[in-house]
């Protein structure tokens, strides 16, 4: 399974006002979504999160879960996916959690993670 075939299933779980790294979503849409709770539902207050060392940090064996959850159920794409979250870091060694920073399944393997924030 591709990473274009993995995300539309992630993609109709996640939170439909959740706009960091989704594809069709980009800050003006954040800022309009804001715009309008506070002129038009009277809302005051923001919470904007920055989650320090969050991508160093995801625990493997929850992520793999939370994609079962979420209906990946492709054992082989699973494993797949535990393995690459398992590749060895030049001079750091094999990680036992966090995900590949800059790899091409981080953004939505940050989403997956943060769904239930959401």
């Amino acid at each position: 399974m591709h990473k274009a075939n993995l995300e539309p299933i992630c993609e109709a779980k996640f939170y439909k006002h959740s706009y960091g790294f989704r594809p069709q979503r980009s800050t003006k849409d954040a800022i309009a979504r804001f715009n309008f709770l506070v002129n038009m539902n009277k809302l005051h207050y923001v919470i904007d999160i920055d989650i320090q060392g969050f991508f160093d940090n995801v625990n493997h064996s929850k992520l793999l879960k939370q994609l079962w959850t979420l209906g990946v159920r492709d054992k082989n794409l699973l494993k797949i996916i535990s393995k690459m979250l398992k590749c060895e870091v030049l001079n750091i060694g094999i990680p036992n959690k966090g995900t590949p920073q800059g790899g091409i399944l981080s953004p939505l393997l940050s989403n997956i993670v943060l769904n239930e924030l959401d």
